[in-house]
């Protein structure tokens, strides 16, 4: 699969495995993080190793 300049580097993604789904209609490709999330306090807290999100990245996910 070959995703667009452009795509990759909004995004940040880098050479290296991906996890594809497929549905009815469409796909989903994630990356997988290595580690797993710590939950504390009813908090998730990402990897010390995890590429962390941009301001604008972090917005895009908030409803």
């Amino acid at each position: 699969m070959v995703i667009p300049k452009a795509l990759r580097d909004t995004l940040g993604l880098r050479p290296g495995k991906v996890n594809v789904e497929a549905d009815a209609t469409g796909f989903r490709v994630e990356v997988p993080v290595s580690g797993q999330l710590v939950e504390h306090d009813g908090r998730l807290y990402l990897p010390d190793d995890a590429e962390v999100p941009s301001g604008d990245e972090l917005r895009a996910f908030r409803c």
